[in-house]
């Protein structure tokens, strides 16, 4: 073989050496990334399980709210008629 052809041949095995190199780093750090985005997968299904379980309490808590706010409704509607008996009862019966 002739030198310049040999020198040529030499150097093509150097790039095509490196280019393998790049390749495998560049495979390994893809590989990393993909575990990493896995695991930040998994993460976000628990927090996405988490989330739907605040709504659900979220949910039952407002229901309590509401039930809560229609008693206190209802016990002011009662004590709204007790003041006013008492007011009636008082105006009728003065103590002087």
């Amino acid at each position: 073989m002739e030198p310049e052809v040999r020198e040529r041949f030499e150097k093509m095995e150097g790039i095509v050496a490196s280019l393998i190199q790049v390749a495998v780093s560049h495979e390994e750090r893809l590989d990393r990334v993909t575990d990493k985005l896995d695991l930040v997968g998994d993460k976000l299904d628990r927090v996405a399980e988490r989330l739907d379980r605040v709504a659900e309490r979220l949910d039952r808590l407002a229901e309590a709210q509401a039930r809560t706010d229609e008693q206190i409704k209802h016990t002011q509607e009662e004590l709204d008629v007790l003041v006013h008996m008492v007011d009636d009862w008082i105006r009728r019966n003065p103590r002087t």
